[in-house]
């Protein structure tokens, strides 16, 4: 059983730690080689992580949780054995934050938490040129190491590819791949129906044509019913093959027993970046205004055009590039803003405006996660009048879903990403999640097929 540090009764004991390498070892492999995979992470440019069983978890909620976290995550690492530990090697804690600052949240989401972060008994590193075995607690006993350096060796036997390590140009044409066969699904469909959503995009107009509001991002569900056990590895692996630019996450729920055999998974592919902080220099994005990939390369290249020319679209992405910007100059940053560009991937084209800054002294990656959230790409502006707008209109339980989701260390540097082109699921049943900008001139019918689009990338790995 984890040790809750929310629980004083946790003591202040100090947590081994102990630190094994072997050679390179494929994520796909690593995933299927261990016991209780709690946590993946694989982002661009960077060794992906495993977290494998719970050594601890921290936990909030409520408007406090992104400080709560930082406080509780400052004294678990306190704890922490880490003289001696190669940085690679170095403890992290996985998880994230709900879009909403609820005390708790509802179905389907009943199993996490507002903010529910684990430091994994085992943590895996698969960096380029070896993988590196770090055990906490009971996972840093001798044998516990032993058998997992062990499975893992067994896992490369006969494939000597190196990790994903995310170098991957971004694909010419939709992605093709099948997906796995260890899952597959009937079609569900979206909850809401055309013309429900288009009522609804036409409301949230009449609010900013008021002047209370000048964007706001309603999302929507998608249920696919599963049959068989979701393989998380294949699907991670097919996500891999179409968005190889993407943040590959996946996360069980932090309140489920690791052993059970049956988890709830909250999982996606997000090409959006929140926020990568080492040291004093901080990197982000600006993603917004999207358009759906041509059929050929003709229609293809008038959807990148027209991306290029729409004002609307042009409005929506400008919005969440100054804004972001404005907050981190409130923050005493120096901020480099770069040129506008178009970021293609499998199945859209999106609007990218690259954001770089040095930092003040002493900022926690858990400040500029909580400074930044929601960004207006998946919330909208002003915040507050978004949010409120966002819990009038919208019918879908977020959770996590456009929430920060990643990892920090004791030197508070980590890495989020936004929780998008996500699913959450459980036993016989997924549910998908996307959203749309609205602004003053959005379309309705426009905003829907953009809708259904967002859909396609967990879709196309479970149908």
């Amino acid at each position: 059983m984890a040790m809750d540090v929310s629980n004083p009764t946790g003591g202040d004991r100090p947590i081994e730690t102990g630190v094994r390498k072997t050679h390179p070892v494929a994520l796909q492999d690593a995933i299927n080689a261990l016991d209780e995979v709690t946590a993946v992470w694989a982002g661009p440019n960077h060794p992906p992580l495993l977290a494998s069983g719970r050594a601890a978890r921290v936990s909030g909620s409520g408007p406090d949780r992104f400080q709560t976290v930082k406080a509780k995550g400052r004294q678990l690492f306190d704890r922490v054995e880490q003289d001696g530990i190669p940085l690679p090697a170095r403890p992290r804690l996985f998880g994230g934050f709900s879009f909403f600052d609820t005390p708790r949240l509802a179905d389907p989401w009943s199993e996490f938490e507002p903010a529910g972060f684990l430091l994994p008994a085992v943590q895996i590193t698969l960096s380029e040129d070896r993988t590196w075995i770090t055990g906490f607690g009971q996972g840093a006993t001798t044998d516990r190491l032993a058998k997992t350096v062990y499975d893992l060796e067994e896992a490369g036997e006969g494939s000597q590819d190196t990790p994903d390590q995310q170098s991957g140009s971004a694909p010419t044409a939709p992605a093709d791949t099948q997906p796995s066969d260890s899952v597959r699904s009937d079609r569900g469909g979206l909850r809401a129906e055309q013309s429900t959503w288009t009522d609804r995009v036409r409301a949230v107009r009449d609010i900013i044509a008021k002047g209370d509001l000048q964007k706001a991002v309603l999302a929507e569900a998608f249920d696919l019913k599963l049959d068989g056990k979701l393989d998380i590895g294949s699907v991670l692996a097919d996500l891999e093959t179409r968005y190889p630019k993407c943040y590959r996450f996946s996360f069980t729920a932090p309140t489920a027993e690791p052993s059970a055999k049956t988890h709830t998974t909250f999982f996606g592919a997000s090409p959006e970046r929140l926020v990568e902080k080492r040291g004093r220099s901080l990197s982000t994005e600006a993603l917004a205004g999207t358009v759906k990939r041509g059929t050929d390369l003709a229609g293809d290249q008038a959807q990148t055009k027209r991306l290029l020319g729409d004002q609307t679209l042009a409005t929506e992405h400008d919005l969440v590039a100054d804004r972001i910007t404005e907050q981190l100059r409130e923050l005493g940053a120096t901020v480099e803003v770069g040129s506008r560009t178009v970021r293609t991937l499998a199945n859209v084209h999106h609007l990218q405006t690259p954001i770089a800054a040095s930092l003040p002294q002493d900022v926690h990656v858990l400040d500029l996660v909580e400074l930044l959230h929601p960004t207006p790409a998946v919330g909208g502006l002003p915040t507050a009048a978004a949010r409120d707008t966002i819990a009038e209109i919208e019918s879908t339980v977020r959770g996590w879903y456009g929430a920060p989701v990643g990892w920090f260390d004791a030197y508070g540097d980590g890495t989020f990403a936004v929780g998008i082109r996500s699913a959450l699921a459980k036993p016989g049943r997924a549910t998908l999640f996307a959203g749309n900008g609205i602004v003053a001139g959005s379309d309705p019918e426009t905003e829907w097929s953009e809708l259904e689009a967002k859909f396609e990338p967990i879709r196309e790995v479970l149908e």
